[in-house]
């Protein structure tokens, strides 16, 4: 999964790589401020008891990391 940054909504600068093995993404801005996407997950080995699975990220500076 990949993100990139626009403040066009355009135009988009800065592509890199925001988590491997995933998809699905859903962002959200809570009510303190802080960023949670949700995703899935295909984590390695293609079928060990922890692949494909639900996964979070949070960020408490708008997604700068």
């Amino acid at each position: 999964m990949k993100m990139c940054r626009s403040y066009d909504g355009t135009n988009f600068t800065g592509i890199m790589t925001f988590q491997d093995s995933s998809g699905v993404p859903n962002v959200i801005k809570l009510p303190s401020g802080n960023l949670a996407c949700v995703f899935q997950w295909f984590r390695q080995p293609v079928g060990s008891p922890s692949w494909d699975r639900v996964a979070v990220k949070f960020s408490s500076n708008n997604g700068i990391n």
